[in-house]
């Protein structure tokens, strides 16, 4: 491996660097998000706990199927009074939004586009043939730079986006919340009023 090492370019030895880096960075990263989203999601699936512990104590509640479906009804309800205003704030502004091409550019979007496009940056990445292969060599160079249109259609367009975006992040955490208690239901019930086959064989307490 080191006779390797010693017969490549410093370029070649350059460019593996870079790729080595770029990956580690890229593995780094999903890790971390990965073990973020998993904390997260057991948090947050411990709060049926609080609510059906009562349930389970007091035998409201005897078996498995009735378990999950009790939580399954109660998130439901919940998450569609967490979510219907973010839903109805969308279509609202969706709404607005064409109204005010309609009345006011006679549905001509092309204020609209140049817009969003001014927000767009281009990048050009380097790239090299390595052992056959189209590699890249070095850090991206940036071609292009958001710069926003600072006019009535620009401001309408940025607003409209920015907070359809927010209603869209909102929406997607909450169905993050209500997955992450249904699983923790169906882990739960199973754990708590499923027959136990190992306490068969143990004597009945008199």
């Amino acid at each position: 491996m080191s006779i390797f090492l010693i017969q490549l370019s410093e370029s070649d030895k350059k460019k593996i660097a870079i790729i080595a880096i770029i990956l580690a960075t890229v593995i780094v990263l999903i890790g971390i998000i990965g073990e973020l989203i998993k904390k997260r999601s057991e948090r947050e699936g411990e709060y049926i706990d609080g609510y059906m512990y009562g349930m389970i104590r007091f035998n409201l509640i005897t078996n498995v199927d009735k378990f999950k479906s009790y939580v399954k009804q109660r998130e439901e309800r919940s998450l569609y009074f967490d979510t219907r205003w973010k839903f109805r704030t969308i279509i609202i502004l969706t709404i607005l939004f064409f109204l005010y091409f309609y009345n006011f550019r006679n549905f001509d979007f092309t204020g609209m586009y140049n817009a969003l496009d001014s927000l767009t940056f281009e990048l050009y990445w380097p790239t090299e043939r390595f052992f056959g292969l189209t590699l890249i060599s070095d850090w991206p160079i940036v071609k292009k730079t958001p710069n926003p249109v600072l006019n009535l259609d620009g401001y309408v367009t940025y607003t409209y986006i920015l907070l359809v975006f927010i209603s869209f992040v909102l929406i997607l955490d909450r169905l993050f919340i209500h997955n992450a208690r249904i699983k923790r239901a169906k882990y739960v019930a199973h754990k708590a009023l499923a027959p136990n086959l190992e306490n068969l064989n143990q004597p009945r307490q008199v």
